[in-house]
């Protein structure tokens, strides 16, 4: 954590006073930036940024995969739905959000649980389980790429 020593909670008089009036400064600066943020986002397309779109074509894959299920389709189809699923998901894992929407809709996603199911892994989880390498290996760097991609984003 930043933002200095902090003093401690026996200390009394000025130095007491002069952190609490730190921490309200501090407070009020959040508020402003995360109004002024609020106001951006609403601004903001899918043309904006490519990844909210990847994402929804992973849903829509996701949601393919889980229909074929339920209406028993060949083995044949259901393996390219599946095939499709994972390069789409591959595709979400390795393309960067170029905006804070873009960032929001990335981390949502990958947040879920696949196939709705709560007592499974989330979609990142499951990637990190994938028996494609080149999934896995996505899934293991997706954080330090996402890292990169934070601080490129020029919305602030």
């Amino acid at each position: 954590m930043s933002g200095g020593p902090r003093a401690p909670a026996h200390t009394s008089g000025n130095a007491a006073q002069h952190s609490t009036s730190d921490e309200a400064i501090r407070s009020r600066a959040i508020e402003a930036a995360l109004s002024g943020l609020s106001a951006q986002l609403g601004t903001l397309s899918a043309d904006d940024d490519p990844i909210i779109d990847v994402v929804a074509d992973h849903r829509a894959a996701l949601d393919a995969v889980d229909e074929g299920l339920r209406a028993e389709r060949n083995e044949r189809e259901m393996l390219d739905a599946m095939r499709r699923a994972d390069a789409l998901l591959y595709r979400v894992l390795t393309t960067p959000p170029r905006s804070l929407s873009g960032l929001s809709v990335l981390l949502q996603h990958l947040s879920r649980h696949e196939w709705d199911n709560p007592e499974g892994p989330t979609i990142l989880a499951g990637a990190q389980e994938a028996g494609d390498d080149g999934l896995r290996d996505a899934a293991d760097s997706f954080l330090a790429r996402l890292g990169t991609a934070v601080l490129a984003i020029r919305h602030f």
